[in-house]
Order: structure tokens, then sequence, then C-alpha cells
């Protein structure tokens, strides 16, 4: 009776030491990896093939306050990042000319359709 007994005790802890166990995405590294891909513009389904789950659960996981917060903390690195180069860039006088240069091209082609 009391071996019956231990024996249901340790099934019962073992299946919920099971379900204590952590998803894959409980990680901050797999949920960085997502914040990083949606802020540079990848679609939740793209994210999802990559990492080898479904659309849902991107979305799911994309509303969790921690992973908020990873999307503004990328959002705000790549918008640093863009200003970097728009001012090394536009200091560069050969990128002005050819920005001129592919401009006035445009502008060309863009009469012709008027």
């Amino acid at each position: 009776m009391i071996k019956e007994s231990l024996i249901a005790l340790h099934t019962r802890l073992g299946n919920t030491l099971d379900r204590m166990k952590k998803s894959k995405f409980d990680f901050p590294h797999i949920k960085m990896l997502i914040a990083h891909r949606v802020v540079r513009g990848i679609s939740q389904r793209g994210i999802a093939v990559e990492i080898g789950t479904s659309q849902p659960t991107i979305s799911r996981i994309m509303r969790q306050s921690d992973v908020l917060e990873m999307i503004q903390e990328e959002e705000k690195i790549l918008i640093q990042q863009t200003k970097d180069i728009l001012n090394e860039v536009s200091n560069d006088p050969r990128f002005l000319q050819e920005f001129q240069k592919a401009l006035e091209k445009e502008l060309l082609n863009f009469k012709r359709f008027l």
C-alpha cells in the first residue's frame, strides 16, 4: 500500500515537473530574435517558419510585455542607426552627386508618363 502510494506520488510529481518545463519561447534570446525580426520588417509567418512554429504563436509572443519592450528597444536602435547613416552619407559629396543624378533620371522618366 505504501509502495503504491509512493509510486503514485512520484508519478504525479513527474507529471507536474513535465508541465513546468519551459517552452523554447520562454528564453530571452528567442524573444529577442523575434523582436529583432519584427522591427526589421519580417512577417509573423516568416518568423514562424524560421523558428519552426505557427504564426499565431508568434503573434501571442509579440503581445507579451517583455517582448513589446524588446521591440521598442530594437526600434530605438534602428532609428539611431538610420540617423547615423544619413548623417554620414549627407556629408559625402560623391553620394550627393549620385543621388542628384538618380533623382534627375527618375524625374525624366516620370515626365515621359505625363
